[in-house]
């Protein structure tokens, strides 16, 4: 009996369809506790219609993108290293897609989005800091008597200008990972044009927490390429990795300091 029952439960598996299988791997962002079974018929639209476009259009750019701010991703040429970048460039604008549709859906009940996020006013005053330069404090400048106000104020703008450079050159990146999603997702999901500031909070809440995983994950397969690790270091336990990767840096910065001094002793001789 029991094994009847097994290959009953395989042949059901094998009956289920794409967005099915979908929807049975993301249980998680839906409400699917009281509800009857199976896949609903608002789940299955938003599948076809917003998640795979989305899904499908991001990749092309994305991976132009990735070469970009990892160069050296665009060197790799070993099959296992490229299995794993490929899976999560996969993964990547999955969550922010998701936590978002469950967001709206949950508005559409009338109940207070700090019910499902109860630090939503935090993050609204805490998530578009990251985007702000942070200038010196004037403060600093009144500890320098000996400045005359004309000399402290040139001071200031010139601080200001500096970090101003410096932030532009920092937020490029993050700039265009948040216009590349946020111009698909426009396109597939019109919905969103009707959220309101505590909606619009959350999405920069998703959208800034998906950049953080693409910076964690690229950055990690830049650096993994740059040092020279092998195949068999993929899946190194993170102790192990960082540790092994400690070493590296270390042997590397190491050589930079001699070829340093080298190069300062070859200049004073040469002079």
């Amino acid at each position: 009996m029991f094994d009847n029952f097994d290959d009953d439960d395989d042949e059901l598996d094998l009956d289920m369809s794409e967005a099915e299988e979908w929807y049975d791997d993301n249980l998680r962002f839906f409400d699917w506790k009281d509800q009857p079974a199976g896949m609903p018929m608002e789940v299955e639209l938003f599948y076809y219609s917003v998640y795979k476009p989305f899904m499908s259009d991001l990749k092309k750019p994305l991976r132009a993108m990735i070469v970009r701010h990892y160069p050296h991703i665009g060197t790799e040429t070993r099959e296992e290293v490229l299995t794993q970048i490929n899976d999560h460039i996969d993964y990547v604008g999955k969550e922010f897609l998701l936590f978002l549709r469950r967001m709206i859906e949950f508005g559409k009940t009338g109940a207070d989005l700090r019910e499902l996020y109860p630090k939503l006013d935090e993050w609204a005053v805490k998530y578009p800091s990251y985007r702000k330069p942070r200038y010196l404090d004037e403060s600093f400048w009144d500890k320098k008597h000996w400045l005359t106000p004309e000399m402290k104020n040139e001071l200031i703008l010139e601080s200001r200008r500096e970090v101003d450079e410096a932030f532009a050159f920092t937020e490029k990146p993050r700039f265009e990972f948040f216009s590349l999603l946020q111009s698909i997702v426009f396109r597939y999901y019109p919905e969103i044009q009707d959220m309101d500031k505590d909606g619009w909070t959350m999405y920069d809440v998703f959208l800034s927490d998906e950049y953080t995983n693409y910076q964690l994950d690229f950055e990690h397969y830049d650096c993994f390429i740059d040092y020279g690790f092998e195949v068999e270091d993929l899946d190194l336990p993170y102790e192990e990795y960082q540790k092994k990767f400690s070493e590296k840096w270390k042997i590397r910065f190491d050589e930079e300091v001699r070829q340093r001094e080298n190069d300062m002793l070859n200049n004073k001789e040469n002079v």
